[in-house]
């Protein structure tokens, strides 16, 4: 019985320890391809991943946002938060690009305009916090019309490349203007 016991344990343990490792080699290659997608020039530097999470966004009427290169930025686990006067809206990568898609292929959203007017950047090491002033305009192409408001947008480096790993936004309201430290 103790023969048996042995040879079990001999035969599961190993069993148990390649089940655990192509576990975790298959988690890392599903994000390595995910990466692969990124247009080097979109996530080389916190410059440039931002620039191109407004350029993704960016449409004018008649043309359509470029959800994929969107999707490209950010981890696939990105919390994706907004804050309204009616309450805060969660979602993640996936829900914040279908519901942007749906408003545009409905017609809801003929146009989007979002650019940067001011960064406050916080970093150290790998990680950063950048507070991204903007300004925005729906189904307008008038800038006299645009709104602000505020980007939180934490980020990482895992050595290959920068990820956006959550963003968090509120819109600035007559009641919640925004802060001169965060406006030119």
């Amino acid at each position: 019985m103790r023969f048996i016991r042995v040879r079990w344990k001999c035969f599961i343990i190993p069993i148990l320890c390649i089940w655990i490792l192509s576990s975790s080699l298959v988690s890392a290659r599903s994000l390595k391809n995910i990466s692969l997608t990124a247009q080097e020039k979109d996530v080389v530097s916190i410059d440039s991943i931002i620039e191109a999470l407004y350029q993704s966004i960016t449409f004018s009427e008649g043309k359509e946002p470029n959800l994929e290169r969107l999707r490209s930025l950010f981890h696939p686990k990105a919390p994706f938060i907004r804050f309204t006067p009616q309450g805060v809206h969660e979602m993640d990568l996936s829900s914040f690009i279908s519901s942007f898609g749906d408003r545009v292929k409905s017609g809801q959203l003929k146009s989007f305009h979002e650019s940067e007017m001011f960064r406050k950047m916080e970093s150290y090491g790998s990680i950063a916090q950048a507070f991204s002033t903007y300004q925005k305009g729906m189904n307008t192409e008038n800038p006299e019309e645009y709104g602000r408001g505020i980007n939180s947008i934490q980020l990482y480096n895992d050595g290959q490349r920068w990820w956006i790993v959550s963003i968090t936004w509120e819109d600035e309201q007559p009641t919640n203007p925004i802060p001169s430290k965060y406006i030119r």
